[in-house]
């Protein structure tokens, strides 16, 4: 009878009631989830989101085990928040509050309340520091200095040449998907016409947005508020972000590599083999990835180390590597889709390298693959339902990047190869299973450049990101090597001393870092796209030697910025320069700044064919451009100005045209007072940008 009176229902509720009671009773909890939507809300109220933040990812840190040092747990807490972010933001991007941080701050906090009722767990951090670990954590330091350095203290208009170093506008497309995020609160691609508005049409919905949702994200928690403020800090934001990225990067591999060699190298070893790394990440040939303006590849590379380093050394408990690796692959495709397939390739190897560990956890593993497939199938089926990205022409676009040294790279694979394959490596299962996915991913890399070879007979710019990805886990998988140095006598501490052992560290550290070329001598030097002799990459780019390569863009800018028409809403074209391309570039700016570049793209790639409307004169020189002497308009500059007219009438938007030469300003004013329907406005500015 008791069995009958228990079944259904209150079966259900009397295991509920005990659960509670071995939990610690009903009332904690509701006290503890109370708390969990009150110190978000509250904290909002007094403009501290960056507090809840902390709250959910310290308190995230808390109760996971994996790892037993204190970077281990943060580790894995910032990849797996970065990971259920990407994919929550698919509900944030549709619900009522967007974006605002005090909601989403209390979806998490009430998600660790949950998490620490259904399994138990207490908050506890391991407060262990390893050497390897601090080295990790300088080197993250020291990378977000270098590239923080040249615009220190500087406005934003002499920033603007350094965060726009490359000169092909990557960062200022990054920046418009980032911007349209903000704007619509939530993904692009669903919010469609909006976006379209906002950035480059069709990126919204081709190209991969987790980077740029994590970055939109973490500056609305940053600022305590939704209001994206002046367009001009708005994009100096996200370039802190984008160095803040770089500098994740760094931590990452670093860390990584510590974490891979483990246990059977030696703490000194790992030491040195972690100063190596993160010199070279500060200072080589990955840090130009930065000035060429490749974002989401660097956020997405910081996702393949770590997701490489915890496949080949799992962590326990089962449960938590099966989390952490469902998010690092969601957070890695959302990011930069083209790892997906190393990445793939590599939880093959580790699924077969540990396919005891998995078949004993199988429905784990098998519960988080299913649930985090949807979210990685986001990046790859959106493109093809509402975008128009055609993956093969694609992969064979060409595009500017710093081809990283082959030399450099045979030794580092060559390195890499004989640490984890010679017979006392081969023992340990978390190296064989590092080999496998070097291997994997050299065969993938083999496939790839056979594709292009083919298509096109030479390798072009995403074979380049490829082997940055390949270069990366021979970074993460070179620690092994130092077992083949020979292992020093344990020293006597009464004929050692302290002092000596000190130097000995020091200058084996220093050593280190000269061989991965982080010393530089002289003068900084930058020619040809490349470091002078006995300079480094780093040392190249704090020197401020490495900038936005067209001055006259920069001149126009000024000149704008001075009139006050940088972010100020109104769209506008420049006619500043002789030199058209300049034109356009200016004009970019200027829309991307107005949050418009979506709506005026097309209008300002026509004035690619407006030349000669800013000579000046020889007294007083045009403020971009060679002074020409004073007189009638040439007939180039006449055919010039009907496309003007053409451009101007074709405009979605009324467009204000600012002008030098006081012919092309009359010529444009008549335009403007037979068209009045077009609300052309017209203004002549002198070289400090004061209108005339």
């Amino acid at each position: 009878m008791m069995l009958h009176r228990l079944s259904g229902v209150r079966a259900l509720t009397a295991r509920v009631r005990r659960f509670t009671e071995r939990r610690g009773g009903w009332p904690r909890w509701a006290a503890l989830l109370a708390l969990a939507w009150a110190l978000p809300f509250g904290a909002h109220a007094v403009g501290a989101d960056p507090l809840s933040l902390l709250v959910v990812y310290l308190g995230t840190a808390s109760l996971l085990r994996a790892g037993g040092a204190l970077l281990d747990r943060l580790v894995f807490a910032a990849v797996l928040l970065c990971g259920a972010a990407i994919a929550a933001g698919l509900v944030f991007s549709v619900w009522p509050w967007g974006l605002a941080p005090a909601p989403i701050a209390a979806c998490g906090t009430t998600a660790l309340v949950a998490v620490a009722f259904a399994t138990g767990r207490r908050p506890s951090l391991p407060l262990r520091v390893r050497w390897p670990d601090a080295v990790a954590a300088a080197s993250g330091l020291a990378a977000a200095a270098t590239l923080w350095w040249p615009t220190h203290g500087l406005g934003f208009r002499k920033s603007l040449p350094y965060m726009l170093a490359v000169g092909q506008g990557d960062r200022m497309r990054h920046f418009m998907l980032f911007d349209a995020i903000q704007q619509v609160g939530g993904y692009g691609f669903l919010h469609v016409g909006q976006a379209r508005t906002i950035a480059l049409p069709g990126m919204e919905s081709n190209y991969p947005s987790g980077m740029h949702f994590l970055y939109a994200l973490g500056d609305f928690f940053a600022r305590s508020t939704t209001d994206t403020g002046p367009s001009t800090a708005q994009f100096h934001h996200y370039y802190l972000f984008a160095i803040a990225g770089y500098a994740f990067f760094v931590l990452c591999t670093v860390w990584a590599c510590r974490w891979v060699a483990g246990p059977i190298v030696n703490e000194r070893l790992r030491t040195l083999a972690c100063v190596g790394v993160g010199a070279y990440l500060c200072t080589g040939a990955l840090m130009a990835q930065f000035w060429n303006e490749s974002d989401a590849e660097i956020l997405g590379l910081a996702f393949f180390a770590v997701l490489v380093a915890v496949i080949a050394r799992p962590p326990l408990p089962a449960g938590d590597h099966a989390l952490l690796v469902g998010a690092l692959v969601v957070a890695l495709v959302s990011v930069y889709s083209l790892f997906a397939v190393p990445a793939a390739l590599c939880i093959a190897v580790g699924a077969y390298g540990y396919r005891t560990r998995l078949r004993r956890h199988l429905r784990g593993y098998l519960g988080v693959g299913l649930a985090a497939l949807p979210f990685v199938l986001v990046p790859v089926v959106v493109p093809r339902l509402i975008g128009t990205l055609d993956v093969g022409n694609h992969l064979l676009l060409p595009g500017p990047i710093v081809r990283m040294q082959r030399r450099f790279l045979v030794a580092l694979g060559i390195a890499a190869v004989i640490g984890l394959s010679w017979r006392r490596t081969r023992r340990s299962t978390a190296y064989r299973v590092m080999f496998g996915q070097l291997v994997a991913a050299t065969a993938a890399l083999a496939v790839f450049w056979a594709y292009q070879i083919v298509s096109v007979g030479r390798t072009l710019y995403y074979f380049e990101k490829a082997l940055h990805a390949w270069a990366v886990l021979c970074l993460v998988g070179i620690a092994p090597v130092m077992l083949r140095l020979r292992r020093d006598p344990v020293p006597d501490p009464r004929r050692t001393r302290r002092g000596r052992r000190a130097v000995v560290a020091a200058g084996t550290a220093l050593a280190a870092v000269a061989f991965v070329g982080a010393v530089h001598w002289g003068k900084p030097e930058y020619s040809g796209e490349r470091p002078g002799p006995d300079m480094n990459w780093g040392t190249v780019w704090a020197s401020r030697s490495i900038t936005y390569p067209y001055p006259l863009t920069m001149r126009s800018m000024d000149v704008l910025n001075f009139a006050g028409y940088t972010g100020d809403g109104v769209p506008t074209i420049s006619l500043l320069s002789d030199d058209p391309w300049r034109n356009v570039d200016a004009s970019n700016l200027l829309a991307m700044l107005n949050h418009q570049y979506g709506t005026l793209q097309k209008t300002l790639g026509k004035l690619a064919a407006v030349t000669d409307l800013a000579p000046g004169t020889a007294k007083r020189p045009a403020p971009t451009g060679a002074a020409e002497p004073e007189g009638p308009l040439s007939e180039r500059a006449v055919a010039s100005l009907r496309r003007v007219h053409n451009l101007l009438a074709g405009s979605p938007v009324p467009l204000r045209v600012v002008v030098w030469d006081p012919s092309v300003e009359r010529e444009l004013r008549a335009f403007a007072a037979k068209r009045p329907e077009l609300g052309v406005t017209v203004v002549r500015v002198d070289r400090l940008g004061k209108p005339i």
